[in-house]
Protein backbone atom coordinates (compact mmCIF):
# COMPACT_ATOMS: atom_id res chain seq x y z
CA UNK A 1 0.00 0.00 0.00
CA UNK A 2 1.77 3.38 -1.18
CA UNK A 3 1.56 6.24 1.78
CA UNK A 4 0.25 9.55 1.18
CA UNK A 5 3.81 10.98 0.56
CA UNK A 6 4.62 7.92 -2.24
CA UNK A 7 0.93 8.84 -3.51
CA UNK A 8 2.22 12.49 -3.83
CA UNK A 9 5.29 11.49 -5.96
CA UNK A 10 3.15 9.02 -8.21
CA UNK A 11 0.33 11.69 -8.79
CA UNK A 12 3.52 13.87 -9.81
CA UNK A 13 4.81 11.32 -12.57
CA UNK A 14 1.00 10.63 -13.82
CA UNK A 15 0.84 14.22 -14.53
CA UNK A 16 4.18 14.53 -15.88
CA UNK A 17 2.99 11.45 -18.18
CA UNK A 18 -0.96 12.79 -18.57
CA UNK A 19 0.87 15.26 -21.44
CA UNK A 20 -2.33 16.56 -22.30
CA UNK A 21 -4.01 17.16 -19.11
CA UNK A 22 -7.13 14.81 -19.38
CA UNK A 23 -6.50 13.12 -16.11
CA UNK A 24 -5.95 9.59 -17.77
CA UNK A 25 -3.13 8.16 -19.73
CA UNK A 26 -3.39 7.00 -22.97
CA UNK A 27 -1.36 6.37 -26.16
CA UNK A 28 -1.74 10.10 -27.16
CA UNK A 29 0.10 11.38 -24.54
CA UNK A 30 2.75 9.13 -25.50
CA UNK A 31 2.25 10.04 -28.99
CA UNK A 32 2.91 14.10 -27.71
CA UNK A 33 5.82 12.81 -25.95
CA UNK A 34 7.39 11.61 -28.98
CA UNK A 35 6.75 14.77 -30.73
CA UNK A 36 7.77 16.95 -28.72
CA UNK A 37 11.20 14.81 -27.96
CA UNK A 38 11.34 14.60 -31.89
CA UNK A 39 11.59 18.58 -32.35
CA UNK A 40 13.97 19.02 -30.14
CA UNK A 41 16.35 16.44 -31.74
CA UNK A 42 16.12 13.03 -29.55
CA UNK A 43 15.94 11.10 -32.44
CA UNK A 44 19.78 11.23 -32.66
CA UNK A 45 19.75 8.56 -30.05
CA UNK A 46 17.06 6.55 -31.30
CA UNK A 47 18.20 6.80 -35.17
CA UNK A 48 14.82 7.44 -36.84
CA UNK A 49 11.64 8.85 -35.67
CA UNK A 50 9.82 5.67 -36.36
CA UNK A 51 12.52 4.07 -34.21
CA UNK A 52 11.15 6.54 -30.97
CA UNK A 53 7.48 6.24 -31.63
CA UNK A 54 7.97 2.60 -31.51
CA UNK A 55 10.12 2.75 -28.57
CA UNK A 56 7.24 4.74 -26.61
CA UNK A 57 4.40 2.47 -28.37
CA UNK A 58 6.30 -0.24 -26.79
CA UNK A 59 6.60 1.34 -23.49
CA UNK A 60 2.62 2.45 -23.57
CA UNK A 61 1.65 -0.95 -24.35
CA UNK A 62 3.74 -2.46 -21.73
CA UNK A 63 2.47 0.12 -19.04
CA UNK A 64 -1.13 -0.85 -20.44
CA UNK A 65 -0.98 -4.10 -20.02
CA UNK A 66 0.36 -3.82 -16.10
CA UNK A 67 -1.64 -0.91 -15.22
CA UNK A 68 -5.01 -1.03 -17.39
CA UNK A 69 -6.72 -2.71 -14.55
CA UNK A 70 -10.37 -2.46 -16.36
CA UNK A 71 -8.77 -3.20 -19.69
CA UNK A 72 -10.48 0.37 -21.60
CA UNK A 73 -7.24 1.31 -22.79
CA UNK A 74 -6.04 4.19 -20.91
CA UNK A 75 -4.90 4.43 -17.43
CA UNK A 76 -6.29 6.79 -14.57
CA UNK A 77 -4.76 7.93 -11.52
CA UNK A 78 -6.28 5.15 -9.50
CA UNK A 79 -4.83 2.28 -11.52
CA UNK A 80 -1.08 4.52 -11.65
CA UNK A 81 -1.02 3.89 -7.98
CA UNK A 82 -1.33 0.06 -8.67
CA UNK A 83 0.77 0.11 -10.64
CA UNK A 84 3.20 1.57 -8.52
CA UNK A 85 2.09 -0.45 -5.44
CA UNK A 86 1.95 -4.09 -7.29
CA UNK A 87 4.97 -3.92 -9.75
CA UNK A 88 8.71 -2.89 -10.09
CA UNK A 89 9.11 0.27 -11.97
CA UNK A 90 12.34 -0.41 -13.37
CA UNK A 91 10.98 -0.74 -16.60
CA UNK A 92 10.36 2.60 -16.56
CA UNK A 93 14.19 3.89 -15.18
CA UNK A 94 15.63 1.91 -17.75
CA UNK A 95 13.49 3.04 -20.79
CA UNK A 96 14.19 6.88 -19.43
CA UNK A 97 17.81 6.22 -18.65
CA UNK A 98 18.30 5.12 -22.08
CA UNK A 99 16.18 8.09 -23.67
CA UNK A 100 17.93 10.73 -21.86
CA UNK A 101 21.36 9.56 -22.42
CA UNK A 102 21.59 10.66 -25.62
CA UNK A 103 24.91 9.81 -27.00
CA UNK A 104 24.52 6.21 -25.10
CA UNK A 105 27.99 6.41 -23.09
CA UNK A 106 25.94 5.78 -19.87
CA UNK A 107 26.30 9.16 -18.39
CA UNK A 108 23.09 11.67 -18.25
CA UNK A 109 25.40 15.25 -18.39
CA UNK A 110 23.39 18.60 -17.18
CA UNK A 111 22.91 19.06 -21.06
CA UNK A 112 21.10 16.04 -21.94
CA UNK A 113 19.40 16.25 -18.42
CA UNK A 114 17.98 19.56 -19.80
CA UNK A 115 17.09 18.57 -22.82
CA UNK A 116 14.67 16.22 -21.98
CA UNK A 117 13.00 17.91 -18.98
CA UNK A 118 12.26 20.68 -21.60
CA UNK A 119 10.32 18.09 -23.70
CA UNK A 120 8.22 17.37 -20.73
CA UNK A 121 7.04 21.21 -20.64
CA UNK A 122 10.01 21.70 -17.98
CA UNK A 123 11.88 25.03 -18.13
CA UNK A 124 15.95 24.89 -18.29
CA UNK A 125 16.19 26.28 -15.06
CA UNK A 126 14.11 23.97 -13.17
CA UNK A 127 15.69 21.11 -15.17
CA UNK A 128 19.07 22.77 -13.87
CA UNK A 129 18.14 22.96 -10.51
CA UNK A 130 17.01 19.29 -10.19
CA UNK A 131 19.84 18.12 -11.95
CA UNK A 132 22.42 19.57 -8.98
CA UNK A 133 20.05 18.22 -6.21
CA UNK A 134 20.55 14.82 -8.00
CA UNK A 135 24.14 15.00 -8.67
CA UNK A 136 25.17 14.15 -5.48
CA UNK A 137 28.86 13.85 -5.83
CA UNK A 138 28.79 16.86 -8.01
CA UNK A 139 31.06 15.13 -10.89
CA UNK A 140 28.72 16.42 -13.81
CA UNK A 141 26.92 13.30 -14.47
CA UNK A 142 24.32 11.16 -13.70
CA UNK A 143 24.69 6.89 -13.56
CA UNK A 144 22.22 4.33 -14.41
CA UNK A 145 23.46 3.36 -10.48
CA UNK A 146 22.35 6.57 -9.25
CA UNK A 147 18.96 7.03 -11.26
CA UNK A 148 17.89 3.90 -10.47
CA UNK A 149 18.75 4.78 -6.67
CA UNK A 150 17.18 8.40 -7.02
CA UNK A 151 14.38 6.38 -9.07
CA UNK A 152 13.61 3.93 -6.04
CA UNK A 153 13.89 6.96 -3.21
CA UNK A 154 10.71 8.65 -5.56
CA UNK A 155 8.99 5.57 -6.04
CA UNK A 156 8.70 3.70 -2.78
CA UNK A 157 10.81 6.29 -0.08
CA UNK A 158 8.93 8.11 2.85
CA UNK A 159 11.52 10.52 3.41
CA UNK A 160 10.82 14.21 2.29
CA UNK A 161 14.38 15.34 2.07
CA UNK A 162 16.06 12.50 -0.32
CA UNK A 163 17.06 14.67 -3.43
CA UNK A 164 15.74 11.21 -5.65
CA UNK A 165 11.97 13.28 -4.78
CA UNK A 166 12.70 15.77 -7.44
CA UNK A 167 13.51 12.68 -9.62
CA UNK A 168 10.10 14.76 -12.02
CA UNK A 169 11.00 18.16 -10.32
CA UNK A 170 9.53 20.12 -7.30
CA UNK A 171 6.59 18.17 -5.94
CA UNK A 172 4.52 20.90 -5.64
Amino acid sequence: MLTEFQKQKARKSFEVHDFNGDGILTLADFELIVENLAKLGQKQRLLEYQALKSAYTSFWLELQALADIDNDGQVSLDEWYAYYDHHLVHLMMDFMFDLIDGDGDGEITVKEYKQFATCWNRSETEAGETFLKLDLNGDGCLTKLEILQHFDDFCYGNDPEVPGNWLWGPLS
